[in-house]
């Protein structure tokens, strides 16, 4: 069996959670006998990054660690990013701010819909022969070790499958949604999972802001969606800080 783990996001912290996920996510999944190959979809960008929500004041990391683990890595700079996805991003702030309360003036709205914009771009480097994909975010540092046989089977003759068809996504904070840091997708679903940026038009046609979580369930009306990941994926903030928020959760 043949696993692409796709780590695609904004280049926080990777170097502090880099060995956790090498540890808790890669090292537990070759163990059980599952062909790893990673995939990175990186966003980097040498601008301070001041966050009035997660209360970061800092410059975050520009290279990714022991690149040479990945069999794709391509990099994006922010800057480039929201040049081309500024209609996109003008489309959805009609829809109005999903994070009224953090009176940011719609930067949360442009960083979810960066992050939108990379996992589309890492999933086109994902291989036809992949079975799974496996989704996180590079600013997650794994606190638990994956429990494989969980999410994963093995039959007579050692052959491997996924126990769940579909999407498996955490059971921890969903915010009346889906939590969209971690996801196990059977293949046939890593389209509608990962492209939904371009779903955006519809969504906002119907009326409704583009919030992350709330937005992912609704992408995931029609498919076999599984909300049981039990392993905590914590969030490090620049400067390998711990998400406050987390913390009030798991001490890691």
């Amino acid at each position: 069996m043949k696993l692409s783990l796709l780590i695609a996001g904004f280049n926080r912290s990777l170097s502090h959670t880099w060995p956790g996920i090498k540890t808790n996510v890669i090292e537990p999944l070759r163990e059980y006998g599952i062909e790893v190959e990673i995939h990175g979809a990186i966003s980097r960008s040498k601008n301070l990054v001041q966050n009035i929500w997660s209360k970061e004041n800092g410059v975050t990391e520009w290279d990714v660690p022991e690149p040479d683990y990945f069999s794709t890595l391509e990099y994006f700079e922010q800057e480039d990013i929201d040049v081309t996805i500024k209609a996109m991003s003008d489309l959805a702030r009609t829809a109005g701010d999903p994070w009224p309360e953090v009176h940011d003036n719609y930067a949360s709205l442009q960083n979810h819909l960066r992050f939108l914009y990379l996992i589309k771009k890492g999933y086109e480097k994902i291989p036809f022969d992949s079975n799974t994909v496996f989704f996180m975010r590079p600013d997650l540092y794994p606190v638990d070790r994956l429990d494989v046989d969980r999410y994963f089977k093995k039959d007579s003759t050692g052959a491997i499958s996924e126990r769940f068809l579909g999407i498996v996504t955490p059971h921890w904070q969903q915010w009346e949604g889906l939590n969209d840091r971690v996801a196990i997708i059977s293949r046939p679903f890593g389209r509608i999972y990962l492209s939904r940026f371009d779903e955006i038009p519809h969504r906002v046609a119907e009326g409704f802001p583009i919030h992350s979580e709330t937005y992912l369930k609704h992408s995931l009306r029609d498919v076999p969606v599984h909300p049981l990941l039990k392993e905590f994926f914590g969030r490090i903030r620049v400067g390998g800080e711990r998400s406050r928020y987390d913390k009030q959760e798991r001490d890691y």
